[in-house]
């Protein structure tokens, strides 16, 4: 164990062998030796879950770049850029089943892109409980309630949860494919299901469909390939077997940094998130690939200083905690009357004209987006499926009109699917994949 250990934190093989000597350690050779036995026993059990009867799988794979530099540099002594994949097989209850229609480009209708009324409604709803939230995290009135169970001031609207259910997931060997190219995951793919899962071309036909789940960039190289196969003869090859399906993660990601591009600004100009970045001295974010972690947790903290300052224009004080405590047992009634006059001030479209300036347009502008993003991150964590399609409908648009349009093609090709060429039992296969929960506990 100790041999392993010190092998997995990155102890050179010299540091192993000196250990050895001491008997503190196996040798180096046996190290490598036992790590190849137990990758031979997770490939056999994995083999055998994937053979096993009545049982589903997806795929999720994505790219690992390093950069290994060298200082002193020579013709056999470069730099190099190695690139590579990780594969992971999940497990799941539900099976995908063969379209009901193929091709439906041609249904497409962009009057079912629109909001209706009901998730206007809904939107409504969500952008209530965001708000109270800030004033429930924030407010020493609040804090003071150590109770794990305190019951938020307005309830968490939902639509359609997940049941909570433990996830069975298997890492797959990491394989030196660089997956940037259409050739790198044709190459991907044979790799899992001929090496590591051993299956024939003739386990694929009879209608069998698997998820594959990964970034934009791999679901369009997969796309080009099953277009690029479509006359094979053998339907494994076809990739008729193949349903691409984005993943959130990436859906985040690309969200905040539309929200950070469309709201940036100028560093001189006051309420501009570059002005903000500067006075923060926030760094890691800009418009130039900007750091995830680094981001959401900036636009976050934005949100909320904004919604704490539309909270003190509300009620006409700089001390909320004051306000609170003169409203005694009428809080609830009284923030639940304030909640809905900043709705209607800041969140309906029509009303924003009546803002003093344009500084507060802005700012109610990048409310209405950051609620939006907020309710993504809240829905991925409950579990909420109908609401995560409900948001992806949204973002179809807002991907292309924030020039992402490479998303929100794919974004089209989920909405396609979900409208016109999947069975129910297909939809409710996806929902289910988008989410794992490795430890089977709630949020």
């Amino acid at each position: 164990m100790l041999g392993l250990f010190f092998f997995t934190q990155g102890a050179s093989q010299s540091l192993i062998t000196v250990l050895s000597k001491a008997n503190f350690s196996i040798s180096y050779s046996t190290i490598l030796w036992r790590l190849s036995a137990l990758t031979q026993v997770a490939k056999d059990k994995v083999e055998s879950v994937v053979k096993g009867e009545n049982k589903s799988f997806f795929i999720v794979y994505d790219n690992i770049n390093i950069s290994l530099w060298h200082q002193d540099q020579r013709l056999n002594n470069h730099d190099s850029f190695e690139s590579g994949a990780t594969a992971t097989l999940i497990v799941s209850s539900l099976t995908p089943e063969v379209e009901a229609i193929r091709n439906t480009d041609t249904l497409l209708d962009a009057n079912k892109l629109l909001l209706t009324a009901e998730q206007e409604a809904h939107l409504k709803e969500v952008s209530r409980y965001h708000l109270m939230n800030v004033l429930q995290r924030h407010l020493n009135c609040f804090k003071n309630n150590t109770s794990s169970d305190t019951a938020p001031l307005v309830p968490e609207p939902m639509k359609e949860k997940l049941p909570i259910e433990k996830t069975e997931a298997y890492p797959l060997p990491s394989m030196h494919i660089d997956q940037a190219t259409v050739e790198g995951n044709l190459d991907i793919v044979q790799t899992i299901f001929e090496r590591f899962l051993k299956l024939l071309s003739t386990w694929f036909d009879k209608g069998k469909r698997i998820f594959i789940a990964g970034d934009q960039l791999t679901i369009s190289r997969l796309w080009s390939l099953a277009k690029l196969q479509w006359d094979d003869l053998n339907a494994y090859f076809r990739q008729e077997w193949c349903i691409p399906i984005i993943q959130l993660f990436h859906l985040q990601m690309v969200l905040a940094s539309t929200i950070l591009c469309t709201h940036f600004g100028e560093k001189t100009i006051g309420g501009s998130l570059a002005f903000f970045i500067l006075l923060l001295r926030r760094t890691r974010i800009g418009l130039d690939k900007p750091d995830f972690h680094a981001t959401d947790e900036f636009l976050r903290h934005t949100f909320d200083a904004l919604v704490l300052t539309a909270w003190k224009m509300e009620v006409g004080m700089d001390d909320l905690d004051a306000f609170a405590n003169r409203q005694g047992e009428k809080l609830g009634d009284t923030l639940h009357q304030r909640v809905d006059n900043i709705v209607n001030r800041l969140f309906v479209t029509k009303n924003l004209p009546s803002l003093q300036n344009r500084l507060l347009q802005n700012a109610a502008l990048l409310l209405h987006d950051m609620v939006l993003y907020l309710e993504l991150g809240s829905a991925i964590k409950a579990g909420d499926v109908g609401h995560i399609t409900e948001i992806i409908q949204w973002l179809t648009i807002w991907f292309q009109g924030g020039k992402n349009k490479n998303y929100a093609m794919e974004l089209l090709r989920l909405h396609c699917g979900f409208e016109y060429s999947w069975t129910p039992n297909t939809k409710a296969t996806v929902k289910a994949s988008w989410l794992v929960n490795m430890t089977g506990k709630p949020n």
